[in-house]
């Protein structure tokens, strides 16, 4: 299956961000697309698609999307949100619906839709990021759900490589999207009464430092999508932007790194 084939591509988290983006460049390389987000207001501004109104966090919601794509080559698990906080002052509901979505839910839409991916020897696509193999301080429940992520696509990989279902992971670096905003939305503004308010200037410089680039534009995470769409290779991951290059070839230490040294981060 070549990338000029066209395909029966499912993307969540479609209506906005990094989805939206895969969206319009499937549209217009002239895939069919099946849009899938739970908000249904921003699917309405997607057209040329098949719309699913879902809420990832919903699992017999998720259960129910086996039923309108029966025909699919790729699916692209691409909804995810974020907490950015410290392990002492991340609330535990913020946490737990950020790993419903990021984790449970891409799990749980894979199981239901490998039937068809394995009939058409086809692809699932999970959208990491920098975050599966980097952590930095208020990042430690994010990551884990990319981390995890990550943990789930290398297995699919090994268990359905032989059956022709092959696995992609895009490891985004920092994208100008709404992720930050949500993540405040999610978990709350910092406090200024934080028992790490001392730190906070600290660990925003060390992460600006480390990622140095400016955030980059969802259309190149989306491009970089769409040509992994080829080749019978079971497993690749596909780093997309110059920070995520540079950090996941290791030119960059991490927090630990520092902290093993002896510096202050």
């Amino acid at each position: 299956m070549g990338s000029a084939t066209p395909l029966r591509i499912l993307i969540t988290g479609a209506a906005s961000g990094i989805g939206a983006a895969v969206v319009a460049a499937a549209q217009a390389a002239g895939h069919h697309v099946w849009a899938l987000d739970r908000d249904a207001e921003g699917l309405q501004r997607l057209s040329g698609v098949t719309r699913i109104v879902c809420d990832l966090a919903d699992g017999a919601a998720i259960d129910a999307v086996a039923g309108q794509a029966p025909q699919l080559d790729v699916l692209v698990n691409g909804a995810g949100v974020a907490v950015f906080r410290s392990a002492e002052e991340a609330a535990p509901e913020a946490i737990e619906h950020m790993f419903a979505v990021n984790v449970l839910a891409p799990a749980r839409l894979t199981r239901v839709l490998l039937p068809a991916l394995r009939r058409s020897r086809g692809f699932v696509v999970n959208i990491s990021s920098l975050a599966g193999r980097l952590t930095f301080p208020e990042s430690g429940f994010y990551a884990a759900t990319k981390h995890a992520l990550e943990a789930m696509s290398e297995a699919l990989a090994l268990e359905v490589g032989e059956l022709g279902v092959r696995v992609r992971v895009i490891q985004p670096g920092a994208i100008a999207s709404a992720l930050q905003a949500g993540a405040i939305a999610l978990g709350g503004e910092r406090r200024d009464d934080s028992l790490y308010a001392a730190q906070h200037a600290a660990w925003d410089k060390r992460r600006t430092d480390i990622l140095a680039e400016p955030p980059q534009a969802p259309e190149l995470v989306a491009a970089a999508l769409l040509a992994s769409l080829t080749g019978d290779t079971p497993f690749v991951r596909v780093p997309v932007g110059s920070d995520a290059e540079r950090i996941l070839r290791g030119e960059s230490e991490t927090a630990l790194d520092a902290v093993e040294r002896g510096a202050r981060i």
